[in-house]
């Protein structure tokens, strides 16, 4: 999900430039562990004989139950609560299910910005992104697009360091001995 141009909640002059979650490919391995705890169950439960599969079918639901909470639903609510959020003054990570938490970094105090990606999250098209202060560092894993985001902070720097702030009112810029309107 991305939201472009929104403003934050609690600062109206802050604009949402990407909005997004992890990549999918974090949820293969919760989805391959779903399919075996279903697949190996019914498999299973077809394979024994009838009085076995009424003494023990209880065992089998329990252990595929266990396997289908702990390997596939609980990594799926990770996944859907872990945001990213970039605006034209910070980067905002929320993660957490029960207890949330939250990890942000002004723009203006980043020093590196930096992306890694291997040959499945180039094929994928995702990587790792991190970010770099003189007092903090913060990785985010499989970010959607990391190297399009690293050129966005790219760009957000140049137009910070050429724009720079706004002149007060009546000020008139002087370049070699020039007035300029």
């Amino acid at each position: 999900m991305v939201r472009v141009g929104q403003a934050l909640r609690r600062n109206r002059d802050e604009t949402v430039l990407v909005h997004c979650h992890r990549h999918a490919k974090a949820l293969f391995w919760p989805v391959i562990a779903g399919f075996v705890a279903v697949v190996g169950a019914a498999a299973l439960l077809g394979l024994m004989t009838v009085d076995i599969r009424t003494q023990y079918w209880p065992m089998v639901a329990i252990v595929a139950a266990g396997l289908i909470i702990f390997g596939t639903i609980l990594p799926w609510l990770v996944w859907f609560t872990t945001t990213m959020t970039i605006t034209n003054r910070r980067v905002r990570l929320r993660h957490g299910v029960i207890v949330r938490r939250g990890h942000d970094i002004m723009l203006d105090s980043l020093v590196d910005v930096s992306w890694q990606a291997s040959v499945f999250d180039r094929i994928m098209g995702c990587g790792k992104l991190i970010l770099t202060t003189p007092s903090d560092r913060m990785v985010l894993n499989d970010v959607p697009g990391a190297r399009r985001v690293t050129d966005l902070f790219t760009d957000l720097a140049h137009r910070r360091y050429d724009e720079g702030p706004e002149p007060p009112d009546g000020y008139q810029q002087r370049q070699w001995g020039v007035t300029a309107p």
